[in-house]
């Protein structure tokens, strides 16, 4: 049997509605949503390389503040589409929680209060403008069950890696006489 294999019925255990750990009926899920633990967000990325990095870093900037006076970023980004279609893109993300994206993006969410604009960050190669969204009631009811799924799925695993951190390690047999400073 695979290490995946366990992974699944682990998860399948701690997460059954009768028998498991994480509940999730309504009320949980509604609990945790109005805990503040699920979000939505809008961004505009930009690609650079290092010929054209600080005219992207202009163009990022200008849409930055157009963004931050009130405009919509989706309006803001259709009216560059053209002139930057292979190196930008615009995104909307509906309901995440921790851990479903990438940890900068999660960081620039979370930091903002709903309807707030970010500063322009930059990461990998590219500027990226954020912008944080509420999550309607509509929006809840038609997704609910991927809500609950991401729900479940982060309480595993932070249980998870809160069980393997309080694990020791104990080195038996062949292993106590193992010097990792000679492993190339």
């Amino acid at each position: 049997i695979t290490v995946q294999a366990y992974c699944d019925g682990l998860y399948e255990y701690l997460t059954d509605e009768v028998t498991g750990i994480f509940k999730h009926d309504d009320a949980t899920i509604m609990g945790d949503i109005e805990a503040g633990n699920f979000f939505s967000a809008e961004y505009i990325y930009v690609n650079y390389g290092e010929k054209d990095r600080e005219s992207r870093k202009k163009f990022a900037e200008d849409i930055q503040k157009r963004i931050s006076k009130g405009e919509e970023m989706a309006i803001v980004y259709a009216e560059y589409e053209n002139e930057y279609l292979l190196s930008a893109d615009y995104v909307t993300l509906g309901a995440f929680t921790y851990h479903e994206q990438n940890e900068y993006l999660e960081e620039a969410v979370v930091s903002l209060e709903i309807g707030e604009c970010s500063e322009v960050i930059e990461k990998e190669n590219m500027f990226l403008i954020v912008k944080r969204r509420a999550l309607s009631d509509e929006y809840i009811d038609k997704n609910f069950n991927s809500i609950i799924a991401s729900y479940l799925s982060r309480e595993f695993f932070d249980h998870v890696e809160e069980y393997s951190k309080a694990l020791e390690i104990k080195m038996k047999g062949k292993y106590k006489e193992l010097k990792y400073w000679e492993i190339e």
